[in-house]
């Protein structure tokens, strides 16, 4: 998480990502190269004439190849000793491509929440057991907000979102409160006004955190259910504390438990883990 501040169209921000100083892998990117040549071949190609056209060493050609075989990423014809994009890569491209198509359908929907309240809207979804993993976000266009990294990881106990997977999880007093001293609470409130806010988050749909988890910082979550009727993502508006009435948070809340049902409305996310 960072704070963004915005001058006019220009974004000034302290974090660097690092991957332009990075040192490719090069049999990585050659394995990149093969699928990349694949694709764009009307036909099946040889050996030989993959290495020729990427100017790339036989050996380590035949190595890449007979791997991407292995995963089923690219086909082999045996008779005529060539290869093609095979099934695991269109399956990839499935994936992601309906994952994508839905994130869109949503993203109008997060733009105009954040817009509206001049929040930070983000999209969480279950990396594993102990994680949340952000794989969207939207932001508003106040001045100064909070800004996110896709793919950053949040621990599935923590902050809003916490509350609402503990208020569905039926641990014994003595798990919960487990849990809690698990969680790297920079404000932590007492174990006993945490298990009111779990209770309440179970009953009311959602759950907010205002400056425990991260002090000066105000989360507000609503959950999507899986198949199972267990959480498989979440919705946060997140903005600094005091910035809200308590009528705003309200209605911050009841427009995420929309967006929440919209998000559980998606096929794509219909197999999803879930915690």
């Amino acid at each position: 998480m960072k704070t963004t501040i915005r001058h006019g169209a220009r974004t000034a921000s302290r974090e660097r990502t690092g991957f332009a100083e990075s040192k490719l892998v090069k049999p990585v990117v050659s394995a990149i190269r093969v699928l990349e040549l694949l694709s764009r071949s009307s036909h099946s190609m040889t050996l030989t004439e993959i290495v020729r056209e990427l100017a790339i060493n036989p050996s380590t050609g035949l190595a890449i190849l007979r791997t991407l075989v292995a995963m089923r990423i690219v086909g082999f014809e045996a008779k005529s000793k060539s290869y093609h994009v095979g099934t695991g890569m269109v399956a990839l491209a499935e994936g992601v491509l309906g994952r994508q198509a839905n994130l869109e359908v949503l993203r109008p929907a997060m733009t105009k929440l954040a817009s509206k309240f001049r929040v930070t809207v983000v999209f969480w979804e279950v990396a594993d057991e102990h994680h949340l993993r952000l794989a969207a976000f939207s932001l508003s266009d106040a001045d100064i907000q909070i800004q996110m990294r896709i793919g950053q990881r949040l621990p599935i106990w923590a902050g809003a979102v916490g509350r609402l997977v503990a208020g569905q999880s039926d641990l014994t007093p003595f798990a919960l409160r487990r849990k809690f001293s698990s969680v790297r609470w920079q404000s932590p409130p007492t174990f006993d006004a945490y298990r009111r806010e779990v209770a309440s988050a179970a009953r009311e749909g959602f759950a907010v955190d205002d400056g425990n988890f991260l002090r000066g910082v105000l989360s507000i979550a609503a959950p999507v259910f899986g198949p199972s009727g267990r959480i498989a993502l979440a919705f946060n508006a997140v903005t600094f504390s005091g910035q809200l009435s308590s009528r705003s948070i309200n209605g911050i809340a009841q427009e995420l438990v929309e967006l929440a049902r919209l998000a559980g409305s998606s096929r794509a996310y219909s197999s999803r883990r879930t915690v």
